[in-house]
């Protein structure tokens, strides 16, 4: 914890000398500044530590802290984004166009409070080839629950995992759910597959993760 706190506090205080410097050169009101990360870390909270093969909370939510030229509204909000909303977000405060096929959405309309929500119902994660295990690990959410699975794959060991497209199944031996509810356990502790509650909730969760898979 120690250690990680350090790494903490020296980023914080690099980020200050960054925002020092841009204000000392004149373009602080000029410029848009993302600030973020590739993913959190565990500290075994659930008996998992590091971030390698986690797919609970403590890996997944990450900062996200924006500010941009002319930006009137401040403040934190509660809606979940993904990381693959930065592309649009940057291309529309930036007044380029998106090329086609682009994923994720402009979060502009909810920093400007025109939108209390994304327009996208749903999130993915996924990590794959990351099990020694041999397992993919995978996730959806809307704003009330997130269902976890772990399915497995099979490698060809004449290619290297990451040349591979990862395909999967619901449906193979050897998978299991994970299923929380975030009001009730944001600490992702009950796992309400194994409890045997919202089975409709589960099902519709797993045809959402499906669908995106397609």
């Amino acid at each position: 914890w120690h250690v990680y706190d350090g790494e903490v506090r020296l980023v914080d205080d690099a980020m200050g000398k960054l925002f020092a410097k841009l204000e000392s050169l004149g373009i602080w009101d000029e410029t848009l500044v993302i600030f973020t990360s590739d993913h959190g870390e565990a500290f075994s909270e659930h008996m998992l530590p590091g971030h390698q093969n986690v797919i609970y909370d403590e890996v997944l939510h990450i900062p996200l802290i924006i500010r941009y030229p002319g930006m009137a509204n401040v403040g934190r909000t509660r809606e979940p984004v993904e990381l693959l909303d930065l592309y649009r977000t940057i291309a529309e405060l930036a007044q380029v166009p998106v090329p086609p096929g682009v994923r994720g959405e402009s979060l502009v309309p909810i920093l400007e409070k025109r939108a209390g929500e994304r327009q996208q119902d749903y999130l993915f994660h996924s990590r794959y080839y990351m099990d020694t295990l041999g397992l993919h690990y995978l996730a959806v959410r809307d704003r009330d629950y997130k269902l976890i699975a772990r399915v497995p794959f099979e490698a060809d060991t004449s290619k290297r995992l990451v040349q591979q497209v990862p395909k999967w199944s619901l449906d193979k031996p050897g998978t299991t759910l994970e299923l929380y509810k975030y009001s009730e356990d944001p600490r992702e502790r009950w796992n309400l597959i194994f409890e045997g509650a919202d089975p409709e909730v589960a099902r519709r969760l797993q045809q959402e993760l499906l669908e995106w898979r397609d």
